[in-house]
C-alpha cells in the first residue's frame, strides 16, 4: 500500500467472527448476537465522529491492525468491513481488490483506506466451466457419431 491513506480510523476490537450470529430456538434463520450489536452501535459512533461524511466509491484497498491475540488475523475482517460497509465509510466490501492485516502492540484496531483506480478482472473474462458428461449425454453422442461415421 503506497502514498498516504484517504481515510484512517481507528474503532474498538470486533467480537469474533464466529460469535456475531446466534441462532434463534424455534425458528429458522440467525440474527446478531447481542455482542455485535453492542459492538457495531460503538464503533458505528466512533467512525463518525473521525470520518464524518467521507466515503471511498468504488473499488479500493485497506490495510489493518489488530491487537496481538490468539486469534486467526482473518478472523477480524468480516465484522470490520461489514462495519465500514454499514457506516458508508465504503460502498460494497466485495469492492475490495486487496488487503492486508497485521498484528502491532494496540488496544484497538487500526484501519487505512486507499481508493484503487487498477482494472479489476470481470467475471465476463473468466472461462466457462465444462459440465460433466453423463452417461446419456455419451450414448447420445456416440449414435450422433456413429451416424456420421465418425468412431471413437
Amino acid at each position: 500500500m503506497t502514498g498516504a491513506p484517504a481515510i484512517v480510523v481507528h474503532v474498538p476490537p470486533p467480537p469474533s467472527a464466529n460469535l456475531i450470529w446466534r441462532r434463534v430456538p424455534g425458528k429458522r434463520g440467525m440474527i446478531r448476537s447481542p455482542e455485535y450489536k453492542a459492538w457495531l452501535e460503538e464503533a458505528g459512533w466512533a467512525l463518525n465522529r473521525q470520518a464524518p461524511e467521507m466515503t471511498i466509491w468504488g473499488q479500493f484497498r485497506a490495510a489493518v491492525e489488530v491487537p496481538r491475540s490468539r486469534r486467526d488475523v482473518d478472523n477480524w475482517t468480516k465484522p470490520l468491513f461489514d462495519l465500514l460497509q454499514k457506516q458508508h465509510i465504503i460502498e460494497n466490501d466485495r469492492l475490495m481488490t486487496s488487503y492486508l492485516v497485521t498484528e502491532a502492540d494496540r488496544h484497538d484496531v487500526m484501519i487505512s483506506l486507499w481508493p484503487d483506480d487498477s482494472p479489476r478482472p470481470s467475471v465476463r473474462n473468466v472461462a466457462p466451466r465444462k459440465r460433466k458428461a453423463t452417461p446419456a449425454a455419451l450414448n447420445k453422442l456416440r449414435a450422433r457419431k456413429m451416424r456420421e461415421g465418425i468412431v471413437f
